[in-house]
């Protein structure tokens, strides 16, 4: 138990500026969208954004689109790069830890910041959305952003992985 903490406070130690500005990043971009979506009512009122919605298929968060993948890689590479880099990984395996168990809480804690960290976007966005839009266009926009969400935890999967292939050949392959 005592190991797991202290693998737990190592990665948020490793991860946590990075973690942050994923976090801000990804909220500026949620609320400057929701803030574009509001002046655009207020110019050309709530009919008109139905209209687009229902007729053109807009979603107005396009923005938002590629954030998540970031999101992944950046804490995917704050993550790994310097275990492998400077041979932490090593050092770390020495301890008296199942080695598959050990790389999997580093990849859990780092999955679950993320996830939670969507999550919240999600929220906002759910909330906000619901107070200028009806419940059916906020679930139409929301569902069509989980893929972009989704894609940012599988690209983070991805980049650890590569990160953590000890064969140089072979991550370029994977």
């Amino acid at each position: 138990m005592k190991i797991e903490k202290a693998i737990i406070y190592k990665e948020w130690i490793k991860i946590r500026w990075t973690y942050l500005l994923v976090l801000c990043i990804l909220a500026g971009f949620s609320i400057y969208s929701v803030l574009n979506l509001n002046r655009v009512i207020h110019l050309k009122g709530a009919v008109h954004i139905w209209d687009v919605i229902l007729q053109r298929d807009a979603l107005f968060i396009n923005l938002l689109k590629y954030v998540p993948l970031i999101g992944g890689l950046l804490l995917a590479l704050t993550q790994f790069v310097p275990e492998m880099q400077q041979k932490r990984l090593k050092l770390t395996l020495h301890l008296p830890y199942p080695h598959q168990q050990l790389i999997s809480r580093m990849l859990l804690f780092g999955s679950a910041l993320l996830i939670l960290g969507f999550l919240g976007d999600l929220v906002y966005l759910n909330l906000s959305l619901n107070r200028v839009l009806a419940p059916e266009m906020t679930r139409h926009i929301l569902s069509a952003a989980m893929p972009w969400f989704l894609a940012g935890i599988a690209f983070y999967y991805r980049t650890a992985w590569i990160c953590l292939e000890p064969v140089w050949y072979l991550k370029f392959l994977t």
